[in-house]
């Protein structure tokens, strides 16, 4: 579903995760996209994906599995994206978009500042309401939430009178 809303022509910010990753594995063939990325499992996984892709560069952080730093910042302040998707490790009304380590917040951080178009920010319903160690972004500057179908209806209100709009990929059912 994230991956959807990737257009020709754009560029595109996505940070490191597991669910960032996956964004990464869906996007469509098309050489007019061109994503830039901290995430290290890209170069690893995807080969030749059919787009454009650049490793921002910067130290490499092992916990995350992302790259960061000062070349990473220097890099990322040279680069206006129209879009960018962010993984992360927890989300509330209150206290917005957390990750666990203080390097990947600031390379997310630097990739929301440089996003001239939407944040979208892409995490399971289970992400709801955790609150991780460090802040990348208040409820407010995010546009749209993609999550799945699990995500309760009193966060999806919750988020809307924020004006963040949800989208909810369907699950598939676990066999009876």
């Amino acid at each position: 579903l994230a991956a959807s809303l990737i257009e020709a022509g754009d560029i595109v910010f996505i940070n490191s995760g597991t669910t960032a990753t996956q964004v990464l594995q869906h996007i469509r063939k098309d050489p007019s996209i061109t994503i830039f990325t901290n995430n290290v499992n890209a170069a690893l996984e995807l080969g030749d994906p059919g787009f454009h892709y650049c490793l921002i560069g910067g130290e490499f952080q092992s916990r995350s599995n992302s790259l960061a730093g000062r070349f990473a910042m220097e890099n990322l302040g040279q680069i206006y994206a129209n879009k960018a998707f962010l993984g992360v490790d927890g989300i509330s009304a209150k206290h917005g978009c957390t990750v666990p380590t203080d390097p990947e917040a600031e390379v997310v951080r630097r990739m929301i500042e440089r996003t001239k178009g939407q944040i979208i920010v892409v995490a399971d319903h289970s992400k709801w309401g955790v609150v991780s160690n460090f802040q990348v972004a208040s409820i407010d500057e995010v546009d749209k939430l993609i999550s799945d179908d699990g995500l309760a209806s009193s966060a999806i209100e919750s988020l809307a009178a924020h004006g963040v709009s949800c989208l909810l990929a369907s699950t598939p059912s676990s066999p009876a």
